[in-house]
């Protein structure tokens, strides 16, 4: 397979495919950046080689690009979503999935992970219902840091944030339903060893999230 001067997966592409999200709903680019910071963090946890780290980096900064397909009179809307808007919204992943692999073969790896971000451990999630270690690891860890940073981040719909050990909480007991239990694991232990050298004040504890959040 023909790899290209930024290697097999092409970082400039997904560097491209990035401004192309800040472009359109800077919220969500600054989410997926910092998604992609602690899913690589989180790879390195549990031990994955160098590739696989990229690998994970890569698929953060991406995992979101299907909603590029989404109006952001819905991404950011405050008011809970019709059926209508729910179901478009929860395409993104698909979406996403569909447009890495337009670009090219050497992103399937990629896509596979951004298709399955929103598949549960319990087979409950979506697209395809996968369960356990059907879901791909790369869709195992953005699975727990996505959901993570969308609960201690502000958003536009949503102004009140959880702290960090209420978010902490909700990941271990959605451990094994929702979370990969082992991608829970790995994820706390990075997520607490930034919280101990951040100085910065706790944030508000907010109301309950749009229940139909999708993030």
């Amino acid at each position: 397979m023909a790899t290209g001067k930024d290697g097999i997966w092409g970082p400039s592409v997904v560097a491209a495919l990035g401004q192309a999200v800040l472009a359109y709903d800077p919220p969500t680019a600054q989410h997926c950046d910092r998604v992609a910071e602690i899913t690589s963090l989180v790879a390195a946890e549990l031990d994955l080689d160098e590739r696989e780290r990229k690998a994970a980096q890569l698929s953060g900064v991406v995992h979101d690009i299907g909603k590029l397909s989404i109006p952001t009179a819905i991404l950011n809307k405050a008011a809970p979503l019709s059926i209508e808007e729910k179901d478009k919204l929860e395409g993104h992943s698909l979406v996403g999935a569909e447009l890495l692999l337009s670009v090219g073969p050497q992103f399937r790896h990629i896509a596979d992970g951004v298709r399955s971000h929103h598949e549960r451990w319990d087979g409950k999630g979506y697209p395809d219902g996968l369960s356990g270690n059907e879901i791909p690891l790369l869709g195992r860890m953005l699975a727990v840091v996505d959901v993570f940073d969308a609960m201690t981040n502000i958003r536009s719909y949503r102004k009140t944030v959880y702290q960090f050990d209420a978010a902490r909480e909700y990941l271990m007991v959605n451990s094994g339903s929702q979370f990969d239990p082992d991608c829970v694991a790995a994820a706390l232990a990075v997520l607490e060893k930034k919280s101990r050298k951040r100085s910065r004040g706790s944030p508000k504890t907010g109301s309950e999230p749009r229940d139909d959040l999708v993030e």
